[in-house]
């Protein structure tokens, strides 16, 4: 048998003191952290997979032309993506980019996902980093079920 008794408890309030000057604010940081690396330039790569991966680092940090090809093992054959036009800004050494994409190719098949790539500078000359993608929707195929694709890559700087 359990006891319903509501139990109340008296609580009394010692003080109320008054600021006279607001605390003090929390320092910010910025949104972007300087890298210790000279990474502007073209950098190509490969994934796990054996697929190609390329992008362009430009003196600003910011990663763009970025292409990326993966594919995904699915209950009726392979489905192999190339995914470009992801873009972001390096801070820290470090980069990350989610975009949701849409392909309609080959006429009559539509596919929509969503590609996360990361990846972490350790010289001037290398990075590393992973992927995962995700089809969230498709129609008119006979891929059956594609499950994520995900893996690793690395890369150096070509130019």
């Amino acid at each position: 048998m359990h006891d319903h008794t509501l139990h109340r408890h008296a609580m009394t309030i010692e003080r109320c003191e008054r600021y006279e000057d607001p605390p003090p604010a929390s320092p910010t940081l910025p949104d972007v952290l300087p890298t210790r690396f000279d990474i502007a330039g073209q950098w190509d790569g490969v994934t796990d997979q054996g697929h190609a991966l390329r992008f362009d680092v430009r003196p600003s940090g910011n990663v763009v032309k970025a292409t990326l090809t993966l594919h995904h093992d699915c209950t009726g054959g392979r489905l192999v993506l190339n995914l470009d036009g992801y873009e972001s800004k390096v801070s820290a050494d470090s980069f990350t980019s989610t975009v949701i994409w849409r392909g309609d190719d080959p006429p009559g098949q539509s596919y929509v996902g969503t590609l996360t790539v990361s990846g972490t500078f350790a010289g001037d000359t290398i990075v590393s980093g992973a992927f995962i993608n995700s089809v969230t929707e498709k129609r008119a195929d006979n891929l059956g079920v594609c499950g994520p694709a995900n893996g690793t890559w690395e890369a150096t700087k070509s130019k």
